[in-house]
């Protein structure tokens, strides 16, 4: 039995990138091994089963409202757990019951000695998915908040048997930094890219009948996805008359999207279509992939790039970078890419694919014929990783 740590996932309906990768991991890992997503309880300072509730905002999305916020829920049932001393006993997993532990969550620092106790008893080797190093190479985009703790998350990874990286240019980042680091001795560490479900994979591969066109921006709106470029190539390109609209979709960040949502704002008073969805259910996400034109993830840095490859799902082509590990996507086909996602090479690029029929058309070929990965295969690569690891 292998034991998944979905502590924040299970707390939320939100779904960003970590979370979707959280939430596939714990759905499909089950069908190659035995697996049990624990949670660690705040409470009862103890590593538990899910309760119900927890249960289905992990395995049951589709049922659940959309949330505009992405951490651990805090409401009045878990504010009178807590002064009531509320204790999950019956839920409790004991760490010999278990040969591995996997964890898919980015973790702060209380977190990280947690984990390392309650592994250090577990009887298998365990393993930590590893993302990106974004706080540390945009420090001026991410919170000060990631970027104070963000170098003692990097350190807590070597707690861990195995690192899997969802590209490899995050294998190579990590690596660099535990040799800048003049670490000697740190995890096997090996990239397994990330997947997409290629359920409803068909509803997307007519083009939407609209009479004008949709561009569609799916990610975080926050400092380092850069849709502030997007917007100003969109306003650019809506002054010279070309004819499209545009809609974002994505959690606002609190500290790091002021820029982007007033001018998001600003060009909807100027009476421009644009609009902005915030999260929206699955259900919608994937209505608004399969009516859209095309896509445009104008992001600077990225461990990886899902929206590209869900993009990519519903034969819709996308704009984006071909640098770092979103190149490791884009330039396999289906993608228009630009060397920066400036506001001049993203306006260049839409107006390509909005007026050129051939290009268009070639794009949205490529994008039919990738072979894309599948979260069950990903799932199972995680598996076989765990079984090639001794503890150490």
């Amino acid at each position: 039995m292998i034991g998944i740590d979905v502590s924040t996932t299970s707390q939320t309906p939100a779904n960003t990138g970590v979370q979707r990768v959280t939430r596939k991991l714990a759905s499909y890992l089950g069908d190659y091994t035995q697996s049990q997503p624990l949670c660690f309880d705040l409470h009862a300072k103890d590593w538990r089963k899910l309760e119900r509730k927890e249960f289905i905002r992990l395995f049951h999305l589709e049922t659940l409202k959309p949330s505009q916020t992405r951490g651990r829920r805090k409401n009045f049932w878990s504010f009178l757990k807590l002064i009531r001393g509320h204790r999950s006993s019956s839920l409790s997993v004991e760490p010999s019951s278990l040969n591995g532990f996997i964890e898919p969550e980015i973790f702060d620092p209380v977190s990280g000695f947690r984990i390392k106790e309650y592994k250090s008893q577990v009887k298998g080797p365990s393993i930590a998915i590893y993302y990106d190093a974004t706080p540390l190479k945009l420090p001026e985009l991410s919170t000060r908040k990631n970027v104070s703790s963000f170098p003692i998350y990097l350190k807590q990874l070597l707690y861990f048997d195995g690192v899997a990286a969802i590209s490899k240019s995050s294998k190579e980042e990590i690596l660099e930094y535990w040799n800048w680091l003049g670490i000697k001795e740190y995890p096997v560490t090996v990239d397994i890219p990330l997947a997409v479900d290629l359920q409803n994979q068909n509803e997307g591969h007519k083009v939407t009948s609209d009479s004008v066109p949709t561009i569609l921006c799916v990610g975080s709106i926050e400092g380092r996805k850069n849709q502030i470029s997007l917007l100003h190539a969109a306003e650019r390109l809506w002054n010279e008359g070309v004819s499209f609209k545009l809609l974002l979709i994505g959690l606002a960040s609190r500290t790091t999207s002021g820029i982007a949502m007033a001018l998001l704002n600003k060009l909807s008073a100027q009476g421009h279509p644009v609009q902005w969805l915030g999260h929206t259910s699955e259900a919608d996400l994937e209505l608004n992939y399969a009516k859209c034109h095309f896509t445009v993830y104008p992001s600077l840095a990225e461990g990886f790039g899902l929206p590209i490859l869900e993009s990519l799902k519903y034969g819709k082509p996308c704009i984006c970078s071909n640098l770092g590990a979103i190149g490791e996507i884009s330039t396999k086909g289906g993608c228009l890419t630009v060397d920066s996602p400036t506001p001049t090479n993203l306006a260049s690029s839409m107006a390509k694919l909005l007026k050129d029929d051939s290009l268009y058309d070639e794009k949205r070929l490529e994008a039919l014929q990738r072979q894309l990965r599948t979260w069950s295969d990903y799932a199972n690569d995680i598996k076989e990783f765990h079984e090639s690891l001794t503890s150490r």
